[in-house]
Parts: structure tokens; sequence; C-alpha cells
């Protein structure tokens, strides 16, 4: 879950960086669940946690929020 001043997170490795921005996953949850909504345990298992088995959302998340480019 995102912080709440977090506006993105990036993820450093060696060979490549992977980067996900606050407005990026605010629009992927749309109108119907905020991101505070998350923080109640069983909001965020059902909207988030339990989804993480359905291999297709997964892909659809990754391909459209995670922004990848090579390391420096």
């Amino acid at each position: 879950m995102m912080i709440d001043n977090l506006e993105k997170l990036i993820f450093a490795f060696e060979d490549q960086v992977f980067s996900i921005s606050r407005d990026k996953v605010e629009t992927w949850y749309g109108s119907t669940e905020s991101l505070a909504s998350l923080r109640d345990a069983k909001t965020w298992k059902t909207e988030v946690q339990s989804r993480l088995q359905d291999a297709e959302y997964v892909s659809d998340y990754v391909e459209k929020l995670v922004e990848q480019q090579e390391a420096l």
C-alpha cells in the first residue's frame, strides 16, 4: 500500500529500474476504491491481495502501471 505522501516507488536493481506512480495506482482502482480505503484489512484482501492469484490481472497491472528502464 502506498504511503499518503508517496508519489512514486522506484525499485532499482543492477540491470533495470522499475517504478510505479501513485496517480496510476489511483486511476487503476478508480472511483470505487480510494487508496485510503485500502488501509482496511478486509478491503485490502478483497481488492488487492486476492486478485494476485489471477495471472491475467497481475500481467495487466504490470503492463499498465509499472514503468521499466535500464539501470545507469
